[in-house]
C-alpha cells in the first residue's frame, strides 16, 4: 500500500508544525523540540498529535518517513547517536 500523496490530500501544515516535523526528522524528542522552540513539552505533544492526524500516520517514525518521502522536510540532517 502506497502512502497517500500528502501534498494533495491533507491540509497543509502550519509553519510551526513544519518546524516541529523538521526536528522530529532529526530525531529530537519532545523536550529537545520544546527547548529549541521555546515552548512547553505539552505544546509539542499537541503539535505532534496534529501532525500525525494531518499526515494520516500512526506515529512519529511514520511521520518522519513520509515527510522525507514527500519532500516536506528539506535534507533532514540526522544527528549522530548519543551514547
Amino acid at each position: 500500500m502506497q502512502p497517500p500523496d500528502v501534498k494533495a490530500s491533507v491540509s497543509p501544515l502550519t509553519k510551526r508544525e513544519q518546524e516541529i516535523l523538521e526536528l522530529l526528522a532529526q530525531g529530537k524528542n519532545n523536550q529537545e523540540i520544546a527547548d529549541a522552540l521555546f515552548i512547553t513539552p505539552g505544546t509539542v505533544r499537541v503539535h505532534v498529535h496534529t501532525i500525525l492526524q494531518k499526515l494520516e500516520v500512526r506515529d512519529r517514525t511514520q511521520a518522519t518517513i513520509l515527510a522525507i518521502q514527500q519532500g516536506l522536510v528539506v535534507g533532514a540532517k540526522l544527528d549522530p547517536p548519543r551514547h
